[in-house]
């Protein structure tokens, strides 16, 4: 009797939205104003949730709903637990280890509580407590824990300790390549060359596991960016294992990244025919026939596409519009464009967005391209900036080149030493007629690196390689 009543409440689940759920917060909202009532402990959890991912920080009823769940429930280790996050969020951990030290006490087996301690130890700078803690859960939990190994190896490279490091790096690495490779941590948290020492541990110890060799080619491909290592090492992944589509698909895209286009396409079919998912082929396979100016073929393909509710909608959406845009229709490709930033917030884009807005004159839209772009560009400060005032200095909208200059100045945590911003500069000179300090400026950027000056020059705008002015001044460097 007992026990199947433990079954219905471990069930027992509040659906979000539902009336089940609304009851609850009508309860909720009026024991706030004062009236009495009580609460099961899937209640206080789901309340807890609710109000957590509606605020997170600085939110009262997360607070008011975690001291409930510990004058209801004193011996519950959880609302322990989640009341000590909610003070570690709150960058207040002196006044969530007290309350870790309660949650341990009920709980003492629980690596999660274990775990906001240590945070809690590090986030005050002390390493040393932090990593005894985390020592501590290794040797009391035999399972391998991610989160904890993470932890573990990120302090062992700040003390440097680098031997006892590389030999957790390389477990983690081992974690990942056990698992789906798209998915993989490592390369996210540690420095992408020590991961890669890492990697090659492994093959060193077993050359012949096809994993491996797939996680060094999407480490080189995705983190490093070396092509040419990516391909090597898909290659052999293909070699250990010619029907694996994973190395296949990946060469392709390793030549799709150099331009070499129909070598791509080949490999994309052959990934198609290997079991790889064929929307997604077929979409590489067009993003392909697009760069080889193949426009109709590509836009016939995307368009059959559409119907297909396994494809990238809106991955396929942006193709449309690339291609109608590089074959001269720039009215036909803007809806395409604009369906396909739905979801898919990638820069190229808005780049396409502003590239229509100039061909159709559209300041407004170029700017409102521009102005989205900014909330996106993450890490690639220095290609949005250059795209994007090369768009503004096509369009002779000096005001915007300007916005562009101070928005990379801005973001730029370097930018009064910055070679873009220089270069930036002179182009405006050069606009606004400042002859004089415009050569300057170039004179300036060719001295500091004449070879990346010529880089972000084509980045701009490609006519500005062939510029006879500009080029004069790179002779003389």
């Amino acid at each position: 009797m007992w026990e199947e009543e433990d079954e219905d409440e471990e069930d027992y689940f509040i659906e979000p939205d539902s009336k089940q759920s609304e009851e609850l917060l009508s309860r909720f909202s009026e024991w706030e104003s004062g009236a009495t009532g009580y609460f099961s402990e899937i209640e206080l959890e789901f309340l807890y949730e609710h109000f957590w991912h509606a605020s997170r920080k600085n939110n009262a009823q997360v607070k008011k709903v975690l001291e409930l769940g510990i004058d209801t429930f004193p011996n519950s280790a959880v609302f322990y637990l989640y009341l000590a996050m909610y003070y570690l969020e709150n960058d207040l951990p002196k006044t969530a280890i007290p309350i870790l030290f309660n949650a341990k006490l009920l709980d003492p087996m629980n690596p999660n509580v274990t775990m906001r301690l240590s945070e809690c130890y590090e986030a005050l700078g002390e390493y040393n407590k932090s990593y005894e803690i985390l020592k501590e859960t290794e040797s009391s939990i035999p399972e391998f824990n991610l989160e904890l190994q993470i932890k573990l190896t990120t302090l062992l490279f700040r003390f440097e300790r680098k031997d006892e490091a590389m030999h957790k790096l390389v477990q983690l690495v081992k974690f990942d390549c056990s698992n789906d490779i798209e998915c993989a941590l490592s390369p996210m948290i540690f420095d992408h060359e020590t991961v890669l020492e890492a990697t090659e541990t492994l093959i060193n110890e077993d050359p012949f596991n096809c994993n491996y060799w797939l996680f060094k080619g999407q480490l080189a491909l995705m983190y490093i960016e070396d092509v040419e290592l990516a391909i090597e090492s898909y290659e052999y992944a293909h070699y250990l294992n010619e029907k694996d589509s994973q190395a296949i698909f990946s060469l392709g895209l390793c030549h799709q990244e150099s331009k070499h286009y129909n070598l791509a396409k080949k490999y994309f079919t052959e990934a198609s025919e290997a079991g790889y998912p064929k929307e997604d082929c077929i979409i590489h396979t067009a993003i392909c026939m697009n760069r080889l100016e193949d426009y109709a073929q590509a836009r016939f393909i995307l368009l059959n596409l559409l119907s297909n509710e396994e494809a990238n909608r809106d991955v396929v959406y942006a193709e449309i519009g690339y291609s109608y845009l590089y074959q001269g229709d720039a009215a036909k490709a803007m809806p395409y464009i604009k369906k396909s930033l739905g979801h898919f917030t990638n820069i190229e884009n808005y780049l396409l967005l502003g590239e229509a807005a100039l061909m159709l004159n559209d300041t407004d839209e170029l700017i409102n391209s521009f102005n989205l772009a900014k909330l996106f560009y993450n890490a690639e400060l220095d290609y949005l900036t250059s795209r994007f005032f090369g768009l503004f200095l096509r369009a002779e909208e000096l005001t915007y080149m300007y916005e562009v200059y101070v928005f990379h100045k801005t973001e730029d945590s370097e930018s009064e030493f910055s070679l873009l911003t220089m270069l930036l500069a002179a182009l405006i000179a050069r606009t606004e007629g400042k002859n004089l300090h415009f050569m300057q400026e170039m004179m300036n950027c060719f001295t500091l690196n004449a070879a990346d000056t010529i880089e972000y020059l084509e980045m701009i705008d490609k006519d500005l390689v062939q510029d006879p002015e500009i080029m004069n001044l790179k002779e003389l460097f």
